[in-house]
């Protein structure tokens, strides 16, 4: 364009956002030499030294004069660049031994004009050196320059250590060992749900977190709880005929500031059953409790540190009178119990017993050690009593206080008959209890039983103002 009647010349020099010219180039599969170059970054003082290249030919070579003044749109918003190094860390970081007059010697052929102070050496970097912003930036280009050879060969320092699983990975695999073994099958449900489960969601740690580009309006949110997407994995088995939906599932649930692992066990089908000798155990309240005492017992909670309380967390999705919080001393694993009539309508569910309990808190807990115990060489003597009680007293106050009131040789107790109704005041109700008493180191005497016996009647009556039934 250029000819022997041209007057004046326009000099232009730009630079593109590297990132723009990226997106934009893959977007519309236009690949050419300018967008790989400025897709990858370019100093930012390239147009200023271009203009200034070009005058500078222009001059020297076309005879060209009456240059007007650089017009500059924007800011290039450079700032020269200085980075601090020592040569201890240099040193340090690449296993060698190299001196300050090597290290200096490479970074001015670098044109670093390097400043040494001491061990200390500050390199100015120009501004066509984009890859460089840190000490180990200087530190590879120092190798590079020197040599890689030049690399003493050492072995590798690496402290011992012992390989074991962490607090909450052993007790991810006890619970599964636990589980499968009193009969329970493992599920994995998704952990996106849509808006109905976060408004149904059983204690939700916090407020949801939404996904930015969700795949749809079901999969919108990480679920705050795992009731609704087990109930739905019941529900879509009970559909499709499928027999024995007793199910566990351990996951975690999410908040915007908090995350938690939580363990959640369902029992839609009996536990066991054999048709042949009419035996059967029955998903119901009970077998649920005795899946988790023996669960906790596992995790080497004893019985005497865990504790049945009345329902007051949850009676939206549980039902009010069938239904309990599990504590282990005074920390609330979870809830338990059948699920709310109204809640198990929704999954077209009419009688599910369900579970959902922190994980968290049997980690941070000081539990027994599981022990090996010989069999009892003593023999053991049995004692019922049936005693008169408020309807309100529940049979975990009864158990507590016989075990507290044994003198350490009650060995268990059983509640065989809960009567209410004729010969039986108002407002009262009669327990029989089986009470077992042994000892480990001697047989009993009457004497002995006799006095423990004794101890836990005055104590029933203390305690719960129970009356022995004649």
């Amino acid at each position: 364009m250029i000819d022997e009647n041209t007057k004046g010349i326009f000099i232009e020099a730009a630079r593109f956002d590297y990132a723009a010219i990226r997106r934009t180039s893959i977007r519309l599969n236009l690949i050419t030499e300018a967008a790989q170059r400025f897709s990858k970054g370019i100093e930012r003082l390239a147009m200023k030294k271009a203009v200034d290249r070009s005058v500078q030919l222009l001059t020297e070579l076309a005879d060209a004069s009456g240059f007007e003044e650089t017009v500059v749109a924007g800011d290039p918003g450079y700032e020269p660049i200085r980075v601090t190094e020592t040569l201890a860390h240099c040193n340090e970081l690449l296993g060698t031994s190299f001196s300050m007059d090597q290290v200096e010697d490479v970074l001015t052929r670098l044109d670093f004009k390097p400043e040494i102070d001491g061990d200390t050496v500050v390199s100015n970097i120009p501004s066509y050196r984009i890859d460089i912003e840190r000490p180990a930036d200087i530190d590879e280009e120092i190798i590079r320059l020197i040599g890689f050879d030049s690399l003493p060969t050492t072995l590798m320092y690496m402290e011992t250590t012992s390989g074991k699983l962490t607090p909450a990975q052993n007790l991810r695999r006890l619970t599964r060992q636990t589980m499968t073994g009193l009969g329970l099958h493992e599920i994995v449900t998704y952990s996106l749900v849509g808006q109905d489960y976060i408004d149904k969601a059983f204690m939700a740690p916090g407020e949801p977190v939404a996904l930015a580009m969700p795949m749809s309006e079901a999969r919108k949110y990480m679920r705050t709880s795992l009731i609704n997407s087990v109930l739905d994995c019941v529900r879509y088995n009970e559909a499709h005929s499928n027999e024995g939906n007793n199910f566990f599932e351990i996951s975690k649930v999410y908040s915007k500031d908090h995350e938690e692992e939580r363990l959640a066990i369902v029992l839609d089908s009996p536990l066991q059953s054999d048709a042949l000798h009419k035996y059967s155990i029955e998903a119901d309240f009970y077998a649920m409790k005795g899946i988790l005492l023996e669960y906790l017992a596992k995790c080497g909670y004893r019985a005497s540190r865990v504790h049945v309380k009345e329902n007051k967390t949850d009676t939206d999705h549980f039902h009010p009178y069938r239904s309990a919080e599990l504590y282990v001393d005074k920390t609330l694993l979870g809830v338990f119990g059948e699920i709310h009539p109204a809640f198990g309508a929704e999954y077209d569910l009419k009688r599910v017993v369900y579970a959902e309990l922190f994980m968290e808190p049997l980690t941070q807990m000081k539990a027994s050690k599981v022990k090996f115990t010989e069999l009892d060489k003593f023999p053991a003597v049995s004692r019922d009593i049936a005693v008169v009680v408020d309807t309100a007293v529940t049979a975990q106050q009864l158990t507590d206080t016989i075990r507290k009131a044994g003198k350490k040789i009650v060995r268990s107790m059983d509640i065989f008959d809960v009567y209410e109704g004729e010969h039986v005041a108002e407002g009262k109700k009669s327990v029989a209890l089986h009470i077992l008493y042994q000892a480990n180191d001697h047989t009993l005497k009457d004497e002995e039983i006799t006095e423990a016996h004794e101890a836990i009647v005055a104590a029933l009556k203390k305690q719960v103002n129970a009356e022995l039934r004649g």
